[in-house]
Parts: structure tokens; C-alpha cells; sequence
């Protein structure tokens, strides 16, 4: 399927639609304290960062094979929604886990090195 002209900016127009309206959304009505608490708790566990992450993947790999495979315009539309969510989770979670990994890596050491120190 080639993607025509109109389905290309269907697409533009939905990922600005969206990042138009998170924005306001952030701006103006801050998000309920219970919401970012849940995120946090998700963040802050390893094992909860490793299978949103998995999620999100799948998700990504999902919204592809929707721009890429179908003739619809507003199904190319939203596959490239979601694929540009899922970028932007992937992205966000990566940092905070190689943070985690490192921190568990300097433990793993600075064990060795307390047992081996005379």
C-alpha cells in the first residue's frame, strides 16, 4: 500500500490533534494526585517497568503493521498514533531502567567489595 497524500496528513493532523490536547490537558487541568502516584509506583518497580515496556513494543509493533498493511486512511491515522504513544513511553521508560540497572550493578560491587576487603 503506498500512503497517499491525504492519509499523510491525516496522520499529522491526528499526532498534533493529540499532542495539542495533552498539552492543554497538562496545562490547565493538572492530573489527579492518585494517577501520578500509580505511575510512580509503576516507575519505581522493575519488574512493572520491564512488562510496560513489553506492552508497549507490542503495541508499537501493532500501530506498524496497521500503517503498513491497511487502505483506510483513518486506520493508517491511528496506528500512527499509536506507534508515536508507544515511542514516547518506550522512550521514557528506557532511562529510568538503565538508571535501575546501574544502581543494582553498583550494589552488586560494593558488596564484592566489602567481602573482599581485609
Amino acid at each position: 500500500m503506498t500512503i497517499t497524500r491525504r492519509a499523510l496528513m491525516l496522520t499529522i493532523l491526528s499526532i498534533s490533534i493529540t499532542l495539542a490536547v495533552a498539552g492543554v490537558l497538562m496545562t490547565v487541568a493538572q492530573p489527579p494526585l492518585e494517577i501520578i502516584e500509580i505511575i510512580s509506583m509503576i516507575l519505581d518497580n522493575v519488574f512493572m517497568s520491564i512488562a510496560m515496556l513489553i506492552v508497549f513494543i507490542f503495541v508499537l509493533i501493532l500501530g506498524i503493521v496497521m500503517v503498513f498493511t491497511s487502505d483506510s486512511e483513518y486506520v493508517v491515522a491511528l496506528g500512527a498514533l499509536l506507534s508515536f504513544i508507544s515511542i514516547l513511553i518506550i522512550v521514557t521508560i528506557i532511562p529510568r531502567l538503565t538508571y535501575k540497572a546501574e544502581e543494582s550493578i553498583n550494589q552488586i560491587f560494593e558488596n564484592i567489595y566489602e567481602k573482599l576487603k581485609p
